[in-house]
């Protein structure tokens, strides 16, 4: 029997070659990179998610102060329609104005507090509204503090074409603070809208306007 020989040269192995030439270790990616890629992809997509969503709540919460404005003025506009037609209106006093105004149509409430009909703001809140002997609508909704910043800056901005008289805003205190006065040459301060919108999670606008 012969025996094989001793210190036989090992024979090199063989490396594949792809078509483009390139070895088949240099067509393999290392497992640390593919984690990396992963993980790079996950937080790109969740960065993404992210600024999607936060654009769509900003978006929301845009149009839910838009509506809080519209609102306001649906009910002053509808008061002085009524006055037009009705002489007598501004010399009488309307504790339950919005009742006034669903009656002949105008709008429409969707609940009551101790007998007062109310409305909802796009936060859920209750809208009152009165009428006062002498010509003037109070409105009160409840507002987050940017609500009520853009509320009152807007209708600080348009006190002369839109009449409006003063505005108060009542926060964690509970009394109300004038922050707009239109007999006071009808300045406005960010500082005064400040302090009375961002000294509580949610503030009470009180808006005065003149029927005429």
């Amino acid at each position: 029997m012969i025996d094989p020989p001793r210190n036989m040269p090992s024979i090199p192995e063989k490396k594949k070659h792809w078509t483009d030439g390139s070895s088949e270790s240099a067509r393999e990616v290392p497992r640390q990179e593919r984690i990396v890629v992963l993980l790079m992809s996950g937080i790109i997509l969740g960065v993404v998610f992210i600024g999607l969503w936060v654009t769509l709540g900003a978006a929301a919460e845009n149009v839910r102060q838009s509506r809080a404005l519209q609102q306001i003025i649906e009910i002053v506009y509808a008061t002085r329609q009524i006055s037009t037609e009705d002489q007598s209106f501004e010399s009488k006093g309307h504790d339950d104005l919005l009742k006034v105004l669903e009656d002949r149509s105008f709008i429409k409430t969707n609940a009551e507090i101790q007998g007062i009909r109310v409305m909802a703001n796009p936060w859920g809140n209750a809208v009152v509204a009165v009428s006062t002997p002498g010509g003037k609508i109070r409105l009160e909704s409840i507002v987050p503090p940017h609500a009520c910043q853009r509320i009152i800056e807007f209708f600080g901005k348009n006190s002369a074409s839109l009449l409006v008289d003063s505005i108060e805003v009542k926060g964690w205190n509970n009394s109300w603070r004038q922050v707009f006065n239109k007999s006071n040459g009808g300045k406005i301060s960010n500082k005064q809208i400040n302090a009375g919108c961002n000294d509580t999670v949610s503030a009470d606008v009180a808006l005065v306007f003149e029927i005429r």
